[in-house]
């Protein structure tokens, strides 16, 4: 079960349902919300076979960038909900690579009914790939679907990605995260459990203890002199992070569930600096800034304009 991302979930629908594949998607949105699970389901529809889901299916391929692991490293680390280990690793994918995906794309499928390629972290591909890439999509076969996954949809050519359907995977919210714990945990109470650290995914807490020291442990003064480049994928989480961890102060004052437990500490000592009332309107703040970094703001100026505000 996919949560939290009803939209996506209600378009793949609605394309086998209708029978209306494009021949190309691109699914865009912060690591770790569904993006991957959701391409699996949709080629497991596609195909009618259980198969893609132990990554079996012939006709079904997962396309990823040379992180130096083999492909049955690589897919362990899927299957065990680890994957996130690799996206700091670098790794790109290379032309070679997609000039062998272009030979099997114009290939009859062995099996199946379509020729799926699933490519992981597609914005890593280099431009010369791109480019070479580009060819198979303006001269596409009716057999073959690509499923672009990409938390970095500006990292790929706007040639490329004029030629995809977007799908979009919004962030998760808290109600979100207790519910896809209650089902890891098996229905047990994970409100206690130390590790409700947001689906042990590492660059959350590195965020979130970013997020505590950036803005409510440093003065105003080194705040500013100390900023860090921001990419597009990181302003929208370090903005979902930055709400959590206000949640999580609000949290700390009312006597609710904290959603960084391991943080509990230094949270409590910066909560007595503010009343609900000034929690609450920082709370607005960073809404806007959510705003801002969904209409194409520069990162560096959603950034700013939090460093002033929140």
């Amino acid at each position: 079960m996919i949560v939290g991302q009803e939209q996506a979930v209600c378009a793949v629908n609605s394309m086998v349902k209708k029978k209306r594949i494009p021949g190309a998607l691109l699914f865009y949105g912060p690591p770790g919300v569904g993006k991957f699970s959701l391409a699996t389901e949709f080629a497991s529809m596609l195909e009618e076979d259980d198969r893609v889901y132990s990554f079996n299916h012939p006709d079904v391929f997962i396309i990823y960038p040379d992180y130096g692991y083999d492909r049955e490293e690589v897919l362990s680390l899927r299957r065990e909900g680890r994957y996130y280990r690799l996206r700091r690793k670098k790794g790109t994918i290379k032309i070679d690579t997609i000039r062998e995906l272009i030979e099997q794309a114009y290939l009859t499928p062995y099996t199946g009914k379509y020729k799926i390629f699933i490519l992981l972290e597609a914005h890593r591909m280099t431009e010369e790939a791109q480019n070479a890439f580009l060819k198979v999509l303006e001269e596409p076969s009716s057999t073959t679907v690509f499923v672009l996954i990409t938390p970095e949809p500006g990292g790929l050519l706007p040639t490329v990605r004029s030629r995809l359907y977007p799908v979009r995977f919004a962030p998760l919210g808290e109600r979100e995260l207790r519910e896809i714990l209650g089902e890891r945990y098996m229905g047990e109470d994970v409100s206690g459990v130390e590790e409700f650290n947001l689906l042990h995914e590492d660059e959350y807490r590195e965020m979130a203890e970013f997020v505590v020291e950036r803005f409510f442990e440093l003065d105003p003064v080194e705040r500013i002199y100390e900023t860090p480049e921001i990419r597009d994928v990181e302003i929208e989480l370090l903005v979902q992070v930055l709400r959590w961890v206000l949640s999580d102060i609000i949290s700390i004052k009312t006597g609710g569930r904290l959603i960084f437990p391991h943080l509990q500490e230094r949270i409590k000592e910066v909560s007595g600096r503010y009343t609900l009332d000034e929690l609450r309107e920082r709370m607005e703040k960073v809404d806007m800034a959510y705003t801002y970094s969904k209409q194409y703001v520069k990162p560096a100026l959603v950034y700013a304009y939090l460093m002033l505000e929140v």
